[in-house]
């Protein structure tokens, strides 16, 4: 059965997540990070084998933010998406053809140096995950920093946060079974990919670094397409809590799938009382909101926060 956690993320098989033996191993400095480094051997080789992610909350479960239930429903004073669209793929859909309305003349301008050339809807997509809107994409990175600051970053929430490593299958038998797209690439190789919504299951997402925070990030998605044809106004589908915001598991046995770009994902512990302590290091090292947001609103946090 596959788990439809609650914030960015996508659908994995809960026996997939190893919670580090028994919760034990924990994440409290930059050293402990790179003994984990150690023990594992995680060595990226000439290609990333591994994908990270960090959360502030540990309780959080991994779920694209188009998949809550605070999304879809309108909880804490947003409006709704569902509506009266008929799947996840078509509420997706709406969203991207409304972006590219009101901020293509923003996108063209600061991205596209070039011109007569249309972003494709998988560039939009990625435009549109980095910058708050709800997608079936889930955030990761091949930089193990990246993913440890935002692992800790709210450090006012009083709650342990969690470190993701993902190993990746390989290449090859990603790119036989289908399970990676490259932006930019020829499309025609993969037909079944040109339209978000012909995707039914999850994707490795390699983006064009056609934005500057995809650059400062070392960013890389997955894509939940088997997600997208769940029908949100099924009740008998979902089931709203304010604990987990978690689909009926009903519906989530219909989209288990034996094929994944993933062969196993670990989950450890940042500990709270660490987290101060690990932002510090981690602006020592100049990996802070200015530099992964390089824009005029992450430097105007950076420097909000105390940085110089």
């Amino acid at each position: 059965m596959f788990e439809l956690p609650r914030q960015a993320g996508t659908t994995f098989n809960r026996r997939d997540i190893m919670t580090d033996k028994n919760e034990t191993e924990v994440i409290s400095s930059l050293g402990e990070l790179f003994k984990i480094f150690g023990n594992q051997a995680l060595d990226q080789g000439s290609a990333p084998r591994y994908y990270f992610r960090g959360e502030s909350s540990y309780e959080w479960p991994l779920i694209p933010k188009l998949l809550r239930t605070s999304t879809l429903e309108g909880e804490y004073g947003m409006p709704g998406v569902i509506k009266d669209e008929l799947s996840v793929n078509s509420i997706q859909r709406r969203i991207l053809q409304r972006l590219k309305r009101y901020a293509v003349h923003l996108y063209l301008q600061h991205n596209r140096p070039w011109q007569g050339e249309h972003p494709s809807d998988w560039e939009w997509l990625c435009v549109a995950q980095h910058h708050g809107l709800p997608t079936l994409l889930s955030d990761w990175t091949i930089n193990p920093l990246v993913a440890l600051y935002f692992s800790a970053w709210k450090s006012t929430r009083k709650e342990d946060g969690a470190f993701y490593v993902m190993e990746l299958r390989d290449r090859q038998f990603r790119d036989g079974k289908n399970l990676s797209i490259r932006i930019g690439q020829n499309l025609d190789t993969h037909p079944k990919m040109n339209l978000l919504e012909d995707v039914t299951k999850p994707l490795i997402v390699v983006p064009l670094v056609f934005t500057r925070r995809i650059e400062a990030q070392a960013s890389r998605f997955i894509y939940a397409g088997h997600a997208g044809k769940l029908d949100p106004n099924r009740k008998t589908e979902r089931e709203a809590s304010h604990e987990d915001e978690i689909f009926r598991a009903a519906a989530l046995d219909k989209l288990s799938s034996p094929i994944l770009p993933w062969s196993i994902i670990r989950k450890y512990r940042v500990l709270v009382d660490a987290k101060v302590n690990i932002l510090r290091q981690l602006r020592n090292a100049q990996i802070h909101h200015g530099t992964l947001f390089p824009d005029l609103d992450g430097y105007s946090a950076y420097l909000a926060s105390g940085g110089d």
